[in-house]
């Protein structure tokens, strides 16, 4: 059964919407990861907190299978 929360491109590369939306986000204009801690902490109105330990290394990741 699929995730609804990850998507999977025909290449095997597994984007969740985080990543979409982080994609998204630095398009429109570059950002930080406290830009972008504050950003989805705002969109989720605080469900959602991190720290730039986990959004760091997640981001760099992120890139890294792109």
């Amino acid at each position: 059964m699929s995730n609804i929360f990850n998507i999977r491109p025909n290449n095997g590369k597994q984007h969740g919407f985080l990543s979409l939306f982080i994609l998204h986000s630095v398009k429109k204009q570059p950002k930080t990861d406290y830009d972008l801690i504050a950003k989805i902490k705002e969109k989720t109105e605080g469900t959602w907190r991190s720290s730039k330990r986990t959004m760091h290394p997640f981001i760099k990741k992120m890139f890294e299978l792109t």
